[in-house]
């Protein structure tokens, strides 16, 4: 079920806040695939490391959601905004063993 812009942002934010909530230390990025992205380039390890992810209500609402964490609140992240199947938003706690 796809998400409102500030449902997304919410569930991100206080994910963020209760797990480390030093924005820099967190990457935000869009994908159309985010278990692929979340699992297999950035090698995230589901049970111990710090995941999340939503799916928006289309392609725009993700990059506005994606441009907010990074611009305004500054997190790691990158945006391709040439993809239209991108409207999963997702998020991670960076250690050093991530991409």
């Amino acid at each position: 079920m796809a998400l409102t812009e500030v449902e997304i942002k919410n569930d991100i934010f206080f994910h963020i806040i209760n797990r480390g909530g030093v924005y820099k230390e967190w990457y935000v990025g869009v994908a159309s695939d985010p278990i692929k992205q979340l699992f297999m380039k950035h090698r995230i390890d589901e049970k111990n490391d710090f995941w999340i992810y939503r799916k928006a209500e289309s392609s725009e609402a993700a990059a506005r959601v994606n441009d907010y964490f990074l611009n305004r609140l500054g997190t790691d992240g990158y945006i391709d905004k040439k993809d239209d199947n991108c409207i999963y938003i997702y998020a991670f706690k960076k250690n050093n063993h991530k991409k």
